[in-house]
């Protein structure tokens, strides 16, 4: 997606670019990791790089920080985490379609009533369908910050 947008928009800070190239790098990293605990902090650094390149895609005007998911503290947060929960909701459906017990997953943990697998699943579709869409929506105006409730503390609920 980062690159994506670095190579396709004139406009696209080189920000974007350099953060697709850390990513690689914290691919290169994964297997000289020897521990679930330091596979655990490629993964959340990878991610904090990842974000901060979404960051640099998504105009300022949107004040987009961080992911931070709960509560949501800014409207692109709310856009995420509600494009992320349709997608779960509707692997979920797929997932047990296909007769797999959703609540066994791999890389989420386990835990009770959480989707686990839905959750492992949605990985690889988050950055195209839901990233790309609030990116868009956000800097064409498609979303309009009068879109939103703010709670009295600040929050944006989904």
């Amino acid at each position: 997606l980062l690159r994506r947008f670095a190579r396709n928009r004139a406009d696209a800070p080189a920000v974007a670019g350099q953060a697709a190239d850390d990513l690689d790098r914290f691919i290169d990293r994964v297997p000289r990791t020897t521990t679930l605990n330091a596979l655990m902090g490629v993964e959340g650094s990878a991610t904090a790089r990842y974000f901060a390149g979404v960051r640099a895609l998504i105009g300022a005007e949107w004040r987009f920080e961080a992911r931070i998911r709960r509560p949501p503290p800014d409207r692109v947060n709310a856009l995420l985490s509600f494009g992320y929960t349709l997608l779960v909701h509707k692997m979920l459906g797929a997932v047990e379609a296909a007769g797999f017990d959703p609540y066994l997953g791999y890389l989420h943990h386990i835990d009770y009533g959480r989707p686990s697998l839905a959750l492992d699943l949605i990985e690889e579709f988050r950055p195209i369908l839901v990233d790309s869409l609030v990116i868009r929506c956000c800097n064409d105006g498609r979303i309009a910050f009068d879109d939103f409730t703010e709670t009295p503390d600040g929050d944006y609920p989904v």
